[in-house]
């Protein structure tokens, strides 16, 4: 549960948690359905360097830790 907590505030999605948990979306998967809205906002204004790139990655880390909690169960 803790895991689906963190994916949800992580992603913003609660959808897009549970397919991760539900392993139906990979982390990749996840992480780039989670900046869907970002990569909007990047084409229409540009990409304010040091912030939306280290904002992905940090996803795709706090996404691949769920990812590895889960490997166990």
């Amino acid at each position: 549960m803790a895991g689906f907590e963190r994916a949800v505030l992580t992603s913003k999605s609660a959808i897009i948690a549970l397919a991760l948990v539900l392993r139906k979306l990979t982390v990749e998967e996840a992480a780039q359905a989670a900046h869907v809205e970002v990569n909007s906002q990047i084409e229409r204004w540009g990409e304010v360097e040091d912030s939306h790139d280290v904002d992905y990655q940090d996803v795709r880390r706090q996404l691949g830790s769920v990812a590895c909690v889960l490997m166990d169960s």
